[in-house]
């Protein structure tokens, strides 16, 4: 949450500049799909850069789906920080303001679910944004892939933004970047 909307700024600019990135000039998205938004401040930014009619951040975590609903819709939330190494005493926990730049109520739906069970089906994005889930989700690859799979129409594109880094116990799941 603090990340997302007080002091990573820098590290949401790249994150929103290395999907622009990779999108034709010509892109023109009407439903975008965030898979895994978490406190989502990058579907936030997507919507602002992208100016689709919908952009949809699913999650399974209940705390970060409805701060993002919170802090996007303009009401905001207070929070307190408790810094992992803080530099004095009056640094151990900081009162946080978590506010969206621009309050945006129009164009976001917030969908409660886990993405490997949920049927997307019925709505066929233009866009499909999946940050860091491959790496969070704890599944197969190749599941993941099935689910995104049936998400998609024939003109949708789906962007994956992470490190793959494959971090499992379980080998099999370990795959190389490759």
């Amino acid at each position: 949450l603090f990340r997302d909307w007080v002091w990573g700024e820098k590290e949401n600019s790249k994150a929103l500049s290395k999907i622009l990135q990779v999108l034709p000039q010509d892109f023109h998205a009407k439903k975008v799909v965030v898979l895994g938004s978490g406190a989502g401040r990058l579907a936030y930014d997507l919507k602002n850069s992208l100016s689709p009619t919908t952009v949809t951040l699913a999650d399974i975590n209940p705390l970060l789906l409805m701060a993002s609903q919170k802090i996007i819709g303009g009401q905001g939330l207070q929070m307190i920080e408790f810094p992992y190494m803080p530099n004095s005493m009056e640094c151990v926990g900081l009162m946080r303001d978590l506010e969206a730049p621009q309050v945006q109520t129009e164009g976001f739906e917030f969908l409660l679910t886990d993405v490997r069970e949920f049927d997307f089906s019925t709505d066929t994005p233009d866009l499909i944004i999946t940050p860091w889930l491959i790496d969070v989700i704890g599944s197969d690859l190749s599941e993941t892939c099935e689910v995104i799979k049936r998400m998609m129409g024939a003109n949708t594109l789906w962007i994956n933004y992470g490190p793959l880094g494959f971090n499992s116990d379980q080998i099999r799941l370990c795959y190389s970047t490759e």
